[in-house]
């Protein structure tokens, strides 16, 4: 922990993701850990269930914990036009600052009313939490957008799609809860677990402590209408060729018919 970046103003140790740019993934050989994501046959780069198999490699991140705050988040509050597994391969805490980090990452769920199940797991079993995830339906995109447009200094755009950095803290959670009726799924990730989000559905993320998880976007058949309609509104932020995906999938599906007939 003390050889962590300091933030200059508050001298607290910096919250870092690594990630590649879009398009620009690690050179790192990511297939085999790509395999340990569950569902390949809707997930893999082969999936028969995938209709953007091979057209969206895997993306990996390294982020450090950020516990000790509740108003910045590893990912902000966002969606995508696509389905979205992520597999946390490893999660550490700082050996010079271990009870510490776990205390402040224990903390940190109380506040967020995970399951008491999940709590007692971690006091038990000392499990260490790798990340909090919020996860909203696809239906909430609208309120949510209106909710972060009325809050925002520059109302235009759309805040989902830009990632304008908006992390939405626990007092903010409460506000939509009350104003909009809107309460996201509370998700713990632990080492070696898969988060599922189905595209247009709005998700933050939180790294409790450091980890590294591995990204896979995929199409499934269930959530191309959902896909497309997303994808229209993100526009210039849609890394997936849609409609060419679509087509492509239609015209394989003709190919596999003709040949039995």
């Amino acid at each position: 922990m003390k050889r962590r970046l300091k933030n200059p103003a508050t001298g607290d140790p910096l919250s870092l993701r690594l990630r590649p740019p879009a398009g620009q993934p690690f050179s790192l050989p990511l297939s085999e850990l790509a395999k340990a994501v569950p569902f390949a046959e809707y997930t893999g780069a082969g999936g028969r269930c995938n209709l953007a198999a091979g057209c969206a490699p895997p993306r990996l991140t390294c982020a450090y914990g950020m516990s000790r705050t509740e108003t910045a988040g590893t990912f902000a509050l966002h969606c995508q036009p696509a389905d979205l597994a992520v597999l946390l391969a490893h999660v550490a805490a700082p050996e010079d600052a271990l009870e510490q980090q776990k205390a402040a990452a224990f903390a940190a769920l109380e506040r967020a009313s995970v399951d008491p199940g999940v709590l007692r797991s971690i006091a038990v079993d000392s499990r260490l939490p790798g990340a909090l995830w919020h996860v909203f339906r696809p239906a909430d995109a609208a309120k949510l957008r209106r909710f972060l447009a009325a809050g925002a200094e520059n109302g235009g755009g759309n805040p989902l799609a830009e990632q304008t950095g908006t992390y939405v803290g626990p007092a903010e959670l409460d506000r939509l809860r009350l104003k909009c009726g809107l309460r996201p799924a509370v998700i713990v990730q632990f080492q070696g677990d898969t988060v599922f989000v189905p595209a247009g559905a709005p998700y933050q993320v939180r790294n409790l402590h450091s980890g590294i998880s591995l990204s896979v976007d995929f199409v499934s058949q269930e959530s191309c209408r959902q896909c497309l309609a997303t994808g229209r509104e993100m526009r210039q932020h849609n890394r997936l060729p849609l409609r060419r995906l679509l087509y492509r999938a239609v015209r394989d599906a003709v190919s596999v018919l003709e040949s039995t007939v």
